[in-house]
C-alpha cells in the first residue's frame, strides 16, 4: 500500500489485520505490523485493541528499528554482538572516529553521514580513499565497544536475510514465528542515488 500524508494508512492496515484474524482465522501471532515511529506504532496498537480487544496484545506492533533490534538480539551469538544490542550515541560515534583517525569532529561527522547513506543503500564505499578508511575504522570501533548504530538496526537484519553484505550469518535465511515458517524477501537499492537520508527521530 502506498499513501501520502493524511491518507488513512493506519486505519487501512489495522482493518486489514483485523479482517485477517476475524474472517480468515489467521493467528494473531502470525501478524507483524512494523511502522516508522513509536508514535505511529502506539496509534496502530490502539486501533487494533479497539477492533480486536485483548487479542491485539498477541500481534507484534513495533517500529522497523525495534523489529531490527529484536532480530539482532535473537542472533547475538552468531553475529558476535552484546546481548543488549546497544545503539551508540551520535556524539560518541563522532568523537570515537575523530580521535581514531586524528581529524576534526566536523570531518568525522561528514564521513559518518556518508557511511550512513551507504548502509541504508546496502553498499560500501569504494575500496580505496579516505571514506573507505573511515568506514573500516568505524566498523572496528563499533565492534570494539560492543555496539551498533541506528542504521545497523535495519541494515544488518536485511543483510542477515540476504545472506551477505555487512553481516555474514551462519544460520539460514528462514525466520520462524511459532509453528509457522516464513521466507522473508528483501530488496536493497543498488545505487546510492536512489537512497534518501532518513529522519533521525526516536525510532526504536
Amino acid at each position: 500500500m502506498i499513501g501520502g500524508p493524511g491518507s488513512p494508512k493506519t486505519r487501512t492496515v489495522s482493518w486489514r489485520i483485523a479482517a485477517l484474524i476475524r474472517d480468515q482465522q489467521v493467528p494473531p501471532e502470525g501478524c507483524l505490523a512494523p511502522t516508522f515511529t513509536r508514535r505511529a506504532a502506539a496509534e496502530l496498537g490502539e486501533r487494533l485493541a479497539t477492533l480486536l480487544g485483548a487479542v491485539a496484545t498477541r500481534i507484534t506492533v513495533t517500529t522497523f528499528h525495534g523489529l531490527g533490534r529484536a532480530i539482532l538480539r535473537a542472533q547475538v551469538r552468531d553475529l558476535g554482538l552484546d546481548p543488549a544490542v546497544a545503539v551508540a550515541p551520535e556524539g560518541e560515534r563522532v568523537a570515537w572516529l575523530a580521535a581514531t583517525l586524528r581529524v576534526s569532529e566536523r570531518r568525522a561527522a561528514r564521513w559518518l553521514a556518508a557511511i550512513s547513506l551507504h548502509k541504508r543503500c546496502g553498499t560500501r564505499p569504494a575500496a580505496d580513499g579516505e571514506l573507505a578508511q573511515a568506514d573500516r575504522a568505524y566498523e572496528t570501533l563499533l565492534a570494539a565497544h560492543g555496539v551498533v548504530d541506528l542504521d545497523d538496526l535495519v541494515a544488518r537484519p536485511v543483510a542477515l536475510f540476504e545472506g551477505g553484505g555487512r553481516t555474514s550469518p551462519r544460520r539460514g535465511r528462514r525466520a520462524t514465528r511459532g509453528s509457522r515458517s516464513t521466507r522473508i524477501r528483501t530488496s536493497i537499492p543498488s545505487s546510492t542515488a536512489s537512497c534518501a537520508p532518513s529522519p533521525r527521530g526516536r525510532r526504536s
